[in-house]
């Protein structure tokens, strides 16, 4: 999905704006140290969160882009291995 540089910008700017305080945390650090797949739980989620801004400027959703940011970065905070009882 293409985006300009404008709505990049803005993307990041909601980023930090809504999720500084989590992207910060020690928890949110953590993340780093686990996978998703191929990248870390913290590359991820952000990941999520930006696409799922994305979504919301390209269908024009109004949505409360604080809860969107906040749950799209903490959607894998409590993720474990299910693997291990």
């Amino acid at each position: 999905m293409f985006i300009n540089k404008s709505k990049t910008r803005t993307l990041n700017i909601s980023l930090r704006k809504h999720g500084a305080d989590i992207l910060c945390s020690e928890k949110m650090g953590k993340e780093k140290n686990y996978h998703h797949g191929v990248v870390s739980c913290y590359t991820h989620s952000i990941a999520v969160a930006k696409m799922s801004i994305r979504i919301a400027m390209l269908f024009h959703i109004k949505v409360d882009i604080n809860s969107l940011v906040r749950g799209a970065l903490l959607h894998d905070c409590y993720l474990y291995d299910w693997h291990e009882p």
